[in-house]
């Protein structure tokens, strides 16, 4: 069945264009701040105890946290007031499996969308002067057999996306409404080149050769995808599949040669690669991405597994604008983790050690 769907997908690709401009030089740009020194701060009226996904819309600053009831936590962006929430961790109807939603948790058009493992769901934002109320409006079963499906987004109400593995192209999309697996087959489709700095590397590789995540546009018109491996960042122009690729000049260049493994479906040398990017969000007007050049090396096993980060450059959090011009690059404090960009251009910072308090920038005196 697997085969079936991914040879449909060969033949129902979005119309897909490309642009390219000159690499960015990080390095050499010479407007660079100190972000802590840019941080105001907004008390919050219930903690937030742990970050495990987050989203927002024009009001409200959505936080997830699978350790607490309700699993989501609604602020009120203008003064940290808590205003409700919805979920809970569970197996039984209308409960949450915690796999895959922190990397499928979006806020579009005055809805929030959650995906975990066997459900997208869809729910209305319901405003009163001071709580929330949420209403789910949809709950479509996944694919079973596409297994794993990440980054999933709602490209139209009734047509939602994600990555899954072993295909072709960066995004398979399927219709969100209740029909046979022969008649949905039909309606699969796919958009998203992936980069083709190894033209050698066989397709059953990209999930790993071009790892990375993506941020998704409030309104639902783009989408910015970076690639851990590569020193660039792509912008999707939806629903149409254009992009722009937005590339950057780093001191430390990729590898050339990338070996397989015995299995044909890895990479023997991975840890002789570059990473750049580990996180990038997107505003209406804004693209904040988290650069910093670095490698792996294995060490002794320990509770995070058996693999360090080696930085090989400082670390930067770099403001570009969606035309791909860098505006800023900022040095961020040592504990700087999470952080998030609302619908309003406000860049969000957590504090792993404060809980009782957010830190915003905005993000539209970089212009």
């Amino acid at each position: 069945m697997r085969q079936t769907i991914l040879a449909i997908l060969l033949f129902l690709p979005f119309c897909i264009s490309q642009a390219q401009q000159a690499p960015i030089d990080v390095h050499g740009f010479n407007k660079t701040l100190q972000l802590e020194e840019l941080l105001t701060p907004i008390d919050l009226q219930s903690d937030i105890l742990m970050v495990q996904g987050v989203t927002s819309d024009d009001k409200y600053l959505y936080v997830y946290n699978r350790k607490e009831t309700p699993i989501v936590k609604a602020y009120r962006l203008t003064d940290g007031m808590y205003m409700g929430g919805f979920g809970s961790i569970g197996k039984g109807p209308g409960e949450y499996d915690p796999f895959l939603f922190s990397s499928s948790f979006n806020a579009r058009n005055g809805q929030i969308i959650t995906q975990d493992m066997k459900y997208v769901r869809i729910l209305n934002v319901k405003e009163s002067a001071d709580r929330l109320s949420f209403e789910m409006v949809k709950e479509v079963r996944m694919p079973p057999e596409w297994d794993i499906v990440n980054q999933g987004i709602l490209l139209k109400d009734d047509l939602y996306a994600g990555s899954i593995m072993f295909t072709e192209k960066d995004f398979v999309t399927f219709p969100l409404s209740d029909m046979s697996l022969e008649e949905r087959n039909s309606r699969v489709g796919s958009f998203g080149d992936f980069p083709q700095e190894y033209p050698d590397v066989p397709f059953n590789v990209y999930h790993e050769l071009y790892q990375g995540m993506s941020s998704f546009a409030y309104n639902g018109n783009a989408l910015v995808r970076y690639y851990s491996r590569l020193p660039m960042l792509r912008l999707f122009r939806l629903p149409s599949g254009d992009y722009l690729d937005i590339p950057f000049k780093p001191k430390n260049a990729q590898i050339k040669n990338v070996k397989l493994n015995k299995s044909g479906r890895g990479i023997e040398n991975g840890l002789d690669m570059i990473n750049y990017f580990s996180n990038v969000q997107m505003g209406r007007e804004f693209i904040v991405a988290s650069y910093q050049e670095g490698k792996y090396r294995r060490v002794a096993m320990t509770g995070m597994g058996n693999l360090e980060r080696v930085p090989l450059t400082d670390k930067y959090v770099l403001v570009l604008s969606t035309e791909g011009e860098l505006l800023a690059k900022l040095t961020p404090p040592e504990w700087m983790g999470w952080f998030h960009v609302t619908p309003k251009d406000q860049l969000i910072v957590f504090h792993p050690e404060i809980s009782d308090q957010l830190f915003m920038v905005d993000l539209n005196q970089f212009k």
